[in-house]
């Protein structure tokens, strides 16, 4: 559920995209656009433990923000990091609990 961010207009998760570049601008030499995050309002269904149901807003193959959404906003420049891992669980026991 890292993934999802609940707000009182909606639910939404954020995909990250390549960087639109400008063609007018000068990119170095093999230089790789950025990424960006773009927020996207999603569905949702069924949830159990850590794990929801996207019922509409996405689609197979992008990739999405799974740690972190909470800081973001739509545009915001992003890092792809896959060393960081989350542990979804069917029945979590938070430590604060």
């Amino acid at each position: 559920m890292t993934s999802l961010v609940h707000a009182s207009y909606g639910d939404s998760v954020f995909i990250v995209e390549d960087k639109k570049v400008d063609p007018a601008a000068d990119p170095a030499p093999g230089a790789k656009p950025g990424k960006v995050a773009r927020q996207q309002f999603v569905r949702v269904g069924a949830s159990r433990g850590d794990f929801v149901a996207i019922v509409d807003g996405v689609t197979a193959g992008q990739d999405i923000v799974s740690a972190g959404a909470f800081k973001l906003r739509n545009g915001s420049n992003v890092v792809v990091n896959n060393d960081v891992k989350v542990d979804p669980q069917l029945s979590p026991h938070p430590d604060n609990r």
